[in-house]
């Protein structure tokens, strides 16, 4: 009745067809400059899993005093391709091409939790870390006239990774009692971010740390409640 262990496996996947198609016109007074009709066909299909496995150990002293162990895996492939063909050309010379983009994304976040109750008061403390790895994948491919087959264009073409070390200690106190909730405590994360724009060959590396505060008061008024709150949150660049 202590020891509570947990495992979670989730799939998803999707799959799109798009057809857009659009014409333009451009005139001088009653000079046509430019013309022409462009027909997009696109493609896509993703697939991805996720995955957990958790040990929760309770206390025979105290049953609301609990330590956690978490891990969890989350991967995600996305394919997708755009061809695009181009008609009643006047005075245009693009040629017809196709746009190839590959991406992945995995994220895994090992942590551990543990709660320790007082009487009146409620201890939790917590460690956290997070990687995240994020790639993409694009070309732009040029049809070749004569032959009907695609070729590259290094210059239109990119290929882009972005990495995340996210590491976290959390501590916060909570006491109720008389009609009050008083919450209060802090987080610590350091995040190390690293980008390489693989096509150019350059790339950036950066690092943050933060503490960040957080304070909440509650008070039991007649039959209702009063609370006022305050916390910061941080929102980190991903590959979008």
């Amino acid at each position: 009745s202590l020891n509570l262990f947990s495992v979670q496996f989730n799939l998803n996947g999707n799959r799109s067809n798009s057809l857009g198609k659009q014409s333009s016109q451009i005139w001088a007074g009653s000079e046509l400059r430019e013309q022409y009709g462009l027909e997009n066909r696109g493609k896509g299909e993703g697939s991805g899993n996720d995955m957990a496995v958790n040990y929760q150990r309770g206390f025979k002293a105290d049953k609301n005093r609990i330590l956690t162990f978490s891990y969890r895996y989350f991967g995600f492939d996305n394919r997708q391709t755009n061809s695009v063909d181009i008609s009643d050309r006047v005075l245009y010379t693009l040629p017809d091409y196709r746009q190839d983009n590959n991406q992945h994304s995995s994220e895994q976040t090992v942590q551990t939790d543990f709660v320790y109750p007082a009487k009146k008061l409620n201890v939790e403390a917590g460690l956290k870390a997070i990687f995240r790895k994020n790639e993409s994948d694009f070309a732009y491919l040029r049809k070749l006239p004569d032959l009907g087959e695609y070729q590259e264009d290094g210059s239109m073409s990119n290929r882009y990774s972005n990495a995340q070390s996210i590491y976290g200690f959390y501590n916060s106190y909570r006491y109720k009692g008389q009609g009050w909730d008083i919450r209060g405590g802090f987080r610590i994360e350091q995040t190390v971010l690293d980008a390489d724009f693989i096509s150019t060959g350059s790339s950036v590396s950066q690092n943050y740390f933060n503490v960040i505060p957080t304070v909440a008061i509650g008070r039991k008024v007649g039959k209702g409640n009063l609370g006022l709150g305050y916390t910061q949150r941080i929102q980190r660049p991903g590959i979008y």
